[in-house]
């Protein structure tokens, strides 16, 4: 339920910085935020599902914990270029949350994969 609370925390702080940026590119219709904050809802799923899942047995929720934070703060960073260089439409920052997330599934697997086999 802890670990839940947080996660939620988390997810609301991202999804406000990323509707804050979707009305900073452009002032979206309401049917665009409607999509926007739903894709964002499934990548965000998504991204939490496999971070929790991989090596899940070997985890603790102390470092659940801390990747979801690193998640959220680099993604916040990578946002906020995307604006500052001039991202051209909401769309553009809807493809490139779910490009991070991609690879940060991929470089989360990876990591847990070659550490398993140091140890």
């Amino acid at each position: 339920m802890h670990s839940l609370k947080n996660e939620l925390i988390w997810f609301s702080a991202l999804l406000i910085v990323f509707v804050s940026f979707i009305v900073i590119v452009g002032r979206p219709q309401s049917s665009e935020l409607v999509i926007a904050v739903a894709a964002f809802s499934f990548t965000w799923s998504i991204g939490s599902y496999f971070i929790k899942r991989i090596d899940v047995g070997l985890r603790d929720p102390e470092s659940i914990k801390k990747e979801l934070k690193w998640y959220v703060s680099i993604m916040i960073i990578f946002l906020s270029i995307l604006v500052i260089v001039g991202s051209p439409g909401y769309s553009d920052l809807l493809i490139a949350t779910a490009a991070f997330t991609f690879i940060w599934i991929l470089r989360s697997y990876l990591v847990k994969k070659f550490a398993l086999r140091e140890s």
